[in-house]
């Protein structure tokens, strides 16, 4: 056991600020937290000693739960120095979206733009889905290898821009037998 007098004596110097003797460690940028994190560690250490010469060796239980108290307390409140240290350059706006500023060459050109916003809004509000395309008949159970082989795509409907909409049957993703192979 450490006598108090010879605490005074160590420096509290945080571990991993021996790496930054080194040469290709060093960086000016990180020398601030070094002496910030040591200032911890210095302040969590005279509060130990502040306890020790105010309550002894021998503390109450009511004590030595006030000691722990106060040094929980301390240590939060580093904790959170240094997340406000981390977010320090952080700024927080109202995240409000500004309105777009067109150039246009007058009013004629303004009403046109107004009109083709109007009609995208319009356009891109209607939610009903139109399929020009049900479908062909199916010439093959759906799931069979003919099916599969011949017509892979059946059932698929095309919307009016194109695309094909298929769903996928637990059926069709099952592996193919043997059997099922011989029979067809």
């Amino acid at each position: 056991m450490q006598s108090g007098s010879k605490a005074y004596t160590l420096s509290y110097a945080p571990f991993w600020g021996e790496k930054l003797s080194q040469p290709h460690f060093y960086k000016a940028e990180k020398m601030p937290k070094f002496y910030r994190h040591w200032s911890h560690r210095l302040g969590l250490e005279t509060l130990k000693i502040n306890h020790a010469l105010s309550y002894g060796p021998n503390a109450t239980d009511a004590q030595k739960k006030a000691m722990a108290g106060e040094i929980a307390a301390y240590i939060t409140a580093c904790y959170d120095a240094e997340k406000a240290e981390k977010f320090k350059d952080v700024y927080v706006t109202d995240h409000q979206p500004v309105d777009p500023k067109y150039v246009t060459a007058g009013e004629e050109e303004d009403q046109d733009y107004f009109e083709y916003q109007q009609s995208l809004d319009a356009y891109n509000a209607d939610t009903k889905k139109v399929f020009k395309h049900v479908g062909k008949k199916q010439n093959y159970k759906k799931g069979s290898l003919m099916q599969k082989i011949m017509d892979p795509l059946a059932g698929a409907t095309k919307d009016e821009d194109g695309a094909l909409h298929y769903h996928v049957e637990d059926r069709e993703l099952k592996w193919i037998d043997n059997e099922e192979v011989l029979k067809a």
